[in-house]
């Protein structure tokens, strides 16, 4: 792969914006080269938003849109006291992952494979995150990248792994966070971005989604989850699962 570029560098038909881009590979893989960690001499909001400078130069209307979603992060980030330098460096690691696939892909394009750099696979790479910060992340996704089907299932498929199983019932998971009313329902809100029509809302507080194709996402408080957990999310994919996936925020 090295020595097509070169020699694509070097080849009379290349374009000043391929070199650039060359140009820009060799900057992005020497970010942080050191490897040094979030908060100690190395301002990873700043790679951040090199890291979208690029995808915006390069990447056309995809790269544009996840561009403005690192940056949008950023700005989370800098106005928020929710996270700690755990979370940054996690979602560092991750969005430079999600770079490397887009520069990937361009250059397979650039030595003559046809590649699609239009689907990323966003959603597996945010839950290579610790989860506080993948809630966060999952908040921020455009709803053009949420949807409904496949790419929502394949998202809904990684909440459903949050947390430990209850007993030897994998259908229950009991995640353990910080503030579990809150996270429950952040999460709710952002699994069910482009819902099909209004919330059914129950008397007993409980939100119900309905996410299309027989799939379900409901939301419910203490006071209507039957149990002692704070709240509840169950994840009703028959696609997916079984049985519904139920998980159990509660306090750390």
């Amino acid at each position: 792969m090295r020595n097509n570029i070169n020699n694509f560098i070097r080849s009379e038909y290349n374009s000043q914006e391929a070199q650039d881009f060359v140009k820009w590979l060799i900057d992005f893989e020497i970010l942080n080269e050191e490897g040094i960690p979030c908060g100690l001499d190395h301002d990873c909001l700043a790679s951040i938003n090199t890291m979208a400078a690029g995808l915006r130069r390069f990447h056309g209307p995809e790269g544009d849109v996840t561009a403005s979603y690192f940056e949008d992060v950023v700005t989370d980030i800098e106005n928020s006291f929710d996270y700690t330098n755990g979370d940054i460096q996690d979602i560092y690691d991750t969005f430079k992952s999600i770079t490397r696939q887009y520069n990937a892909q361009m250059t397979a394009a650039i030595v003559g494979a046809y590649v699609d750099v239009a689907e990323i696979l966003l959603e597996i790479a945010l839950f290579e995150v610790g989860a506080p910060a993948a809630i966060k992340l999952l908040q921020k996704i455009p709803i053009s990248w949420v949807l409904r089907g496949t790419r929502l299932n394949n998202t809904v498929s990684k909440v459903g792994l949050w947390g430990t199983r209850s007993g030897g019932n994998n259908s229950i998971r009991i995640f353990k966070t910080n503030a579990p009313v809150s996270k429950a329902s952040e999460t709710f809100t952002a699994l069910t971005k482009d819902k099909i029509g209004n919330l059914v809302i129950q008397s007993n507080g409980s939100r119900i989604a309905n996410m299309g194709n027989g799939n379900f996402i409901t939301f419910r408080p203490v006071t209507a989850s039957g149990s002692n957990f704070p709240a509840t999310l169950q994840l009703n994919f028959p696609s997916i699962y079984n049985n519904p996936r139920i998980i159990k925020f509660t306090s750390l």
